[in-house]
């Protein structure tokens, strides 16, 4: 079974990214803004140093982060137009030349026991191929059939217990 192609939007493709991330990696915010307030509590200067982590610091570290994941190539395929089809032994994806992005990638296929889980969202279904937050094909529901999903849930390795993904 094939999906027609599509793509996704480079906007939803990062939102999916950053919330992962962020729900992470919260703590290398909170930890310093937390010693920063208590230590507010006793000097009032330590409540400036903690406006500028917030306004200065943490923007620009989130920046090196976005700059990361925006432009590894994982994204890039991510967002390319492309077709997915289903096979016995795992996922085949097409890359398609759609003549605006102009993002030409070689095929690839996903192996079954490459796929380490399938994330059913209200609006798209992701596949998690690999230990990197990018490694993740994200298939909205518009090109989904009924049919399509319970094939993909049955590409999940059956031994997939211990496996989780972040």
């Amino acid at each position: 079974m094939t999906t027609p192609a599509f793509s996704v939007k480079a906007q939803s493709y990062m939102r999916e990214i950053a919330a992962l991330w962020f729900g992470k990696w919260w703590w290398l915010f909170a930890m310093p803004l937390a010693a920063f307030a208590f230590w507010a509590l006793y000097d009032l200067r330590a409540m400036y140093v903690c406006l500028i982590m917030i306004f200065l610091i943490f923007p620009l570290l989130m920046s090196f982060v976005w700059f990361n994941y925006a432009f590894s190539p994982s994204v890039l395929k991510g967002v390319a137009t492309k077709e997915i089809s289903i096979t016995d032994s795992g996922l085949s994806v097409a890359f398609l030349d759609d003549g605006v992005r102009r993002l030409m990638f070689e095929d690839i296929f996903i192996k079954r026991e490459d796929i380490l889980a399938l994330e059913f969202k209200k609006t798209h279904v992701s596949v998690v191929y690999g230990q990197r937050l990018d490694q993740r094909l994200i298939i909205p529901d518009e090109v989904l059939a009924e049919s399509f999903k319970a094939q993909l849930s049955e590409l999940l390795p059956k031994n997939n217990n211990d496996l989780e993904a972040f």
